[in-house]
């Protein structure tokens, strides 16, 4: 079974998929580390974000700087656009390769798949069940200022960006509220396994 985990920075996807790896046997897809490994040095991807936005987004060794990229792209939709053109696909085919890999080797009980944009990029389908990470915005801040060093005002601005609670809950089959302590994430996390479990049974 697929559990694909959606929500915005900062809600815990991240940790929620621990959780499933420790306690329930999951092997963990992160579309984020898949989408830098895409763009290094020599491949596809690397080779046509060059050409596109100049040699002023590497770094001294010649690697994508993300952080001098992401200031163009996300700055001007039409070059976030493009870019995403660029990786979403490359992304994509990479995850159904790794999915279908762990499903042979039969080795796990669930597959996590993490991408906080799997319903823009229209990744939906690679799950069995989607389960939307939830958490208030003044958890998802404090987070985000300790585990990344960034300011109140630029983790609100990046938040502004992204899709709603409200827009992603359409698409979710479970709501993970990850706001209070670990242990009340993990009981909704075991609720939730049940749940899954029990429907995929009633489908056979």
């Amino acid at each position: 079974m697929v559990i694909g985990l959606i929500g915005g920075i900062g809600t815990g996807k991240s940790q929620i998929a621990e959780l499933l790896k420790s306690n329930y046997n999951a092997y963990v897809i992160r579309a984020d580390e898949i989408g830098h490994q895409i763009i290094n040095k020599g491949t596809q991807a690397y080779i046509q974000i060059v050409e596109l936005y100049g040699k002023g987004i590497l770094d001294q060794d010649e690697n994508i700087n993300r952080k001098a990229l992401g200031d163009i792209v996300f700055k001007d939709t039409t070059k976030l656009d493009i870019l995403n053109n660029i990786t979403h696909p490359l992304i994509y085919e990479e995850i159904i390769q790794m999915i279908t890999k762990v499903q042979k080797n039969n080795q796990y009980d669930f597959i996590v798949f993490e991408a906080a944009i799997m319903v823009e990029a229209m990744w939906t389908n690679l799950a069995d069940v989607i389960w939307l990470i939830t958490c208030s915005k003044e958890v998802r801040i404090q987070r985000l200022i300790k585990s990344r060093a960034i300011s109140k005002e630029k983790i609100e601005n990046i938040i502004s960006k992204q899709q709603s609670e409200e827009a992603l809950l359409s698409y979710a089959d479970a709501v993970i509220d990850n706001s209070l302590e670990l242990e009340l994430t993990f009981q909704q996390v075991k609720n939730e396994i049940i749940n899954a479990l029990e429907a995929k049974h009633e489908k056979k």
